[in-house]
């Protein structure tokens, strides 16, 4: 018996509502950027941006190849989480993750085994984790199931991205991490 993924039961749960709806919006164009996958699995510590999503950035917190915390930007401007549905190992403030980006030397800088190593990790076991608290703007459950966006590469076969067309909202899930943001301005 073949059980459905969660890709297909993402997209079938869209189709379902968008058809109710009777429009679809056109959607920003999405990118997956899976040199992640070399900070994964050689369990370096690093701030990775791993997709765009028209003008957003989406960035993910690993430390020693654990998957910690995924924020979403734009302009420099964070997008707030939905708290009922997102998640994180050790959810922390957009500053925090931007002097930990500081630390780490950029995006995409991984840090074990460098100069940056000590500060990075020191900085890090340092934070405070802030509580999930801020509400989303409009909704965010409003997403429904969302669409599948692609990711073609097998080691992430249990990572998603969706969207929704009927309103700015983007989703990523991972085994440890989950988030749900609203886009608007």
């Amino acid at each position: 018996m073949h059980l459905p993924t969660r890709r297909t039961v993402l997209s079938a749960g869209l189709l379902t509502a968008t058809a109710a709806a009777g429009s679809l919006r056109a959607a920003p164009a999405f990118a997956f950027r899976p040199g992640v996958k070399s900070v994964l699995t050689a369990r370096q510590s690093a701030i990775c941006h791993i997709a765009d999503y028209g003008n957003t950035q989406v960035v993910l917190l690993i430390v020693n190849g654990a998957a910690i915390d995924v924020h979403a930007r734009r302009a420099g401007l964070y997008h707030p989480k939905d708290p009922a549905v997102s998640r994180s190992v050790r959810a922390l403030a957009p500053v925090d993750l931007n002097r930990l980006i500081s630390a780490a030397g950029g995006l995409d800088q991984p840090v074990n085994g460098s100069v940056r190593n000590d500060a990075f990790h020191a900085l890090y076991q340092g934070l405070k984790p802030m509580p999930l608290a801020r509400a989303c703007g409009t909704n965010c459950g409003a997403m429904g199931s969302g669409q599948a966006l692609p990711i073609n590469d097998a080691f992430f076969r249990d990572w998603s991205f969706a969207h929704a067309p009927s309103g700015p909202f983007l989703a990523f899930s991972s085994p440890t991490v989950k988030a749900v943001w609203s886009l608007e301005s």
